[in-house]
């Protein structure tokens, strides 16, 4: 296990992105790309995430977590 690092989460249209790095500005010690199935929808990309967040949790110390994505936010219905 490596010292305390930062995991990253990146939701684009057709791809989610997950990384972990020792240091804000960093170089990624793990990096995991998935392509988005547009049919799955918003279930489809939680389980993504879930599966492969789950991974590289158990593999690196995350201090914290840091998640991206364009476009609007409905935070009424979350």
């Amino acid at each position: 296990m490596i010292s305390p690092a930062y995991l990253g989460i990146e939701i684009g249209g057709t791809k989610l992105q997950l990384g972990v790095a020792p240091h804000i500005g960093g170089s990624f010690v793990a990096f995991e790309r998935c392509t988005v199935d547009e049919a799955r929808g918003a279930e489809g990309i939680r389980s993504q995430i879930i599966d492969v967040g789950h991974r590289l949790l158990e593999q690196h110390a995350v201090a914290g977590i840091g998640v991206g994505f364009g476009g609007p936010v409905d935070t009424a219905r979350g």
